[in-house]
């Protein structure tokens, strides 16, 4: 069909071209022309791709846009690659790295934006990061809360102060957002204190800049903030991006610590607050973020239960297990009084997707 030999035809350039920059860039002499041609083409050749899908008929749009997530991932691959050779082999740090753009960081460009995991397409205003979907009623917010409350066990509610529900689902009224409740003094009550859209992970597995297969999910689950991983300036290891404002999840996964965090988004990412655009942290608006972390470090200091850690796999729980002493009470340790409670539920019904 024309559409796939279109595709195919920039994929093949769009190799050969990669391929051919990073070995100049390897050359003092062809520096600066390697450069300036990479992050044109970079940017250009994959906006042009997906022009082909948003420029064809309804009926055939799905298809064709499939079919451009597939050529985008294929061209950051080879991009991938070429980072890494470009890490092994140009030991000159002003050597350009290539700009490796996702799928859905083209979308905000055509006013658009990916709903589910079939890459429909629907119109969008420009300002969805920012207001998110319509503003929900008061049935709608009690709802939310009703819910949160139905998944924490006693233990759970007994010994946090502020929680942090958020929605990674990609459709439903609840979806892409961060609902923030302070325990009320009466039993029972919360009180909401912010409702604002988030990005939580791309959920699959991709290539960094240096051209490592590393995760973009964003696991459900229950966890606790580290009290020694909180930075308002911080920059990923992984994935090279600034953090503004990061507060690290306090979770053991296999023997490692966790990466994930939450934190403010930068640049270009803040347009596409809402959808899942991250690498698998949750990422707020930046003033959200501050907002947050200063709420959380100067309020919700104290004691919080400890999470129990299978000795088989090194592995906390992530399902609210908690560490108990020998009387059967929660063991306790110094940190934040603030538990963030995420599912893959959009408020459609009230059974959540948990994975």
């Amino acid at each position: 069909m024309p559409v796939l030999r279109r595709l195919s035809g920039a994929y093949v350039a769009a190799a050969s071209f990669y391929a051919a920059a990073a070995i100049l860039s390897a050359h003092p002499a062809m520096t600066g022309r390697a450069e300036l041609c990479i992050r044109h083409f970079s940017d250009g050749a994959t906006r042009a791709a997906y022009s082909v899908g948003t420029n064809l008929a309804a009926p055939a749009r799905g298809f064709a846009l499939a079919t451009t997530r597939e050529f985008v991932s294929r061209l950051n691959g080879v991009g991938a690659l070429a980072n890494g050779w470009l890490s092994r082999h140009v030991r000159d740090p002003a050597v350009v790295r290539l700009d490796i753009a996702p799928f859905e960081a083209i979308l905000p460009q055509f006013g658009l934006r990916t709903r589910g995991p079939d890459s429909r397409i629907a119109s969008s205003e420009a300002s969805h990061h920012l207001t998110g979907p319509p503003r929900l009623g008061a049935s709608e917010l009690a709802r939310i809360e009703a819910h949160l409350r139905n998944r924490l066990t006693d233990d759970l509610y007994r010994n946090f102060e502020l929680f942090l529900y958020v929605s990674k689902a990609t459709h439903g009224p609840w979806a892409q957002r961060m609902y923030v409740f302070r325990k009320q003094a009466a039993p029972g009550d919360f009180a909401l204190l912010y409702n604002w859209p988030v990005s939580t992970g791309r959920e699959r597995v991709e290539y960094n800049s240096e051209g490592q297969r590393l995760p973009s999910y964003t696991p459900a689950g229950y966890y606790e903030l580290d009290p020694a991983r909180t930075y308002r300036h911080h920059v990923s290891l992984q994935w090279h991006r600034p953090m503004p404002y990061a507060m690290f999840f306090n979770w053991v996964n296999g023997g490692l610590e966790s990466g994930l965090a939450i934190h403010g988004a930068t640049g270009s990412e803040a347009e596409l607050l809402g959808t899942r655009a991250s690498a698998g942290c949750v990422r707020l608006a930046p003033e959200s973020a501050r907002t947050l972390f200063a709420l959380i470090d100067t309020q919700y200091r104290g004691l919080a239960p400890r999470f129990a850690i299978d000795p088989r796999t090194d592995t906390m729980s992530n399902g609210g297990v908690l560490l108990r002493d020998a009387s059967g009470r929660p063991e306790m340790a110094a940190g934040y009084k603030v538990l963030v409670f995420i599912e893959n539920n959009g408020g459609v019904n009230e059974v959540a997707a948990i994975y």
